[in-house]
């Protein structure tokens, strides 16, 4: 009889643990990766800087340079990364989100030029992949940035 209720606490013991397993896989986390290009506009009718979802990535348009040395800061309430563009223009970054609809709020600035910011709704595990464009300062104000 002891072989028996043995038995039968290990198998218990084996449901109370696979129940706590799959109440920790339910509630952890979930990743978001932003990855994306920072370009230069230098010409045309483009008058203000901006934060396209490249849901269908192109080759940039004639006007658009990548730019280098942005700063891309992602916050939620906080700042919970900040990357700098690399010299193609070129930014990635992966931060844990909650298992629930987290706005995080994505800006992008260097000096000399108009900083830009964009909410992405993170749902889960979620890859965003964005072009930003940032208009020189004095494109916007019709004079010359300060130190330029």
């Amino acid at each position: 009889m002891a072989y028996c209720e043995s038995s039968i606490q290990d198998f218990h013991l084996r449901i109370v643990v696979m129940c706590c397993f799959g109440l920790l896989v339910a509630s952890c986390d979930a990743g978001t990766t932003v990855s994306g290009t920072v370009y230069e506009c230098r010409e045309g009718d483009k008058v203000h800087s901006e934060i396209l979802l490249d849901d269908n990535p192109s080759s940039p348009a004639l006007r658009e340079l990548p730019l280098s040395g942005a700063e891309v800061v992602f916050q939620r309430g906080e700042v919970i990364k900040s990357v700098t563009s690399r010299s193609d223009g070129s930014f990635g970054g992966s931060f844990v989100t909650a298992p629930t609809s987290l706005p995080v709020l994505v800006t992008c600035s260097k000096p000399g030029y108009e900083s830009v910011s964009r909410k992405l709704e993170a749902r889960r595990t979620v890859a965003f992949k964005l072009k930003v464009i940032l208009t020189r300062a004095e494109s916007v104000t019709g004079q010359m940035a300060p130190g330029q």
